[in-house]
């Protein structure tokens, strides 16, 4: 279980923060509520859980059969807000804020085709589901190649230039970053003998995945695709072949052992860090009354820039950030 998701690490970090500052901490183990009192202060908690629904993964607040990890605590039920709900209005605060955002476009009856490389996604939707590509700039792709649906289509559909480079995951607690991950885009080594299917199977396999049971070859074909391949080539010894660009697939980290990435950043992409979550900090304050929990989606290239492409109304909390959000509930 990756470390984000692994409950003690959870209660590891709640359980530092209460000794180092004297609290009175109770979890409810039938509805795995949390109630915080400190400095004349009291607070509950409500849990979240990771649950596989309809062959994906979700954070939901009900511990069922379906339950594979734990998604954190938070002082407040799931919210949603503009920003969340559209990736376009989410584009235009972002450029509006001088921050970078990929250039997009609307894939309307009798458009033509983008003139930057790109990916096919809808307005709303997450964790990297309902997109597709990348596809070469000057084409326009075939209907199935379509983003996938589940159940009735979500928001609009739209082309995004595609930014090739490392995927950024960043938390933040009102207007400070917390917690951050870094993931470079999924490669096979190639040894000129082997095929696409034979490499892209054993790739799948570290996670015990089949290719004939792997609900996104879509993602698989379009990735071989853009680069001229197909499972049955053979690609040359030595080449690394894309296989996933998407942040979250086949990650490593596992146990209690932290993988925050955030003190490791490069200081101008830590500084982006804090340029991004000033401003959407400021932006939700004129919604909400109080700092919440969010996520950003980004991408950084071989530049070292940053650019943003989604916010996340409800993700999981990190280990790490209970220290700022308990200091600023009961402390600030």
């Amino acid at each position: 279980m990756a470390y984000i998701n692994t409950f003690l690490a959870h209660f590891r970090n709640i359980q530092d923060w209460g000794l180092r500052n004297q609290a009175s901490i109770n979890l409810d183990v039938i509805s795995f509520a949390l109630e915080v009192k400190c400095r004349s202060r009291y607070f509950s908690f409500h849990p979240q859980f990771v649950t596989a629904l309809d062959g994906f993964f979700a954070n939901t607040d009900k511990l069922t059969t379906s339950t594979g990890g734990f998604a954190g605590w938070l002082p407040y039920r799931p919210l949603s807000y503009e920003l969340s709900q559209d990736k376009l209005k989410f584009k235009q605060f972002i450029a509006s804020a001088g921050l970078k955002t990929p250039e997009r476009w609307l894939l309307d009856e009798g458009a033509r085709a983008p003139g930057l490389d790109y990916i096919l996604k809808r307005s709303s939707g997450s964790y990297g589901h309902e997109l597709s590509g990348p596809f070469k700039a000057g084409s326009l792709p075939a209907a199935q190649t379509q983003p996938q649906q589940r159940g009735q289509p979500r928001g609009i559909l739209f082309a995004e230039q595609y930014i090739g480079g490392n995927a950024l995951k960043l938390w933040c607690w009102g207007q400070r970053p917390v917690f951050a991950h870094v993931q470079q885009p999924k490669r096979v080594k190639a040894d000129g003998k082997g095929t696409m299917r034979k490499l892209v199977e054993a790739y799948l396999a570290k996670s015990g995945q089949t290719l004939e049971g792997y609900s996104e070859r879509h993602v698989l074909h379009d990735c071989l695709a853009y680069q001229g391949l197909t499972l049955d080539d053979v690609p040359p010894a030595g080449s690394d072949p894309l296989v996933d660009y998407r942040y979250g697939r086949q990650s490593s980290s596992r146990g209690l052992g932290s993988d925050n990435a955030l003190p490791e950043l490069a200081p101008d992409v830590q500084e982006e860090a804090g340029r991004v979550a000033k401003a959407v900090a400021g932006a939700l304050r004129s919604v909400l009354p109080a700092p919440v929990l969010y996520s950003l989606d980004g991408v950084i290239d071989e530049r070292g820039d940053v650019w943003w492409l989604e916010i996340n109304s409800n993700p999981t909390m990190p280990p790490e950030g209970y220290d700022a959000m308990l200091s600023e509930m009961f402390i600030a």
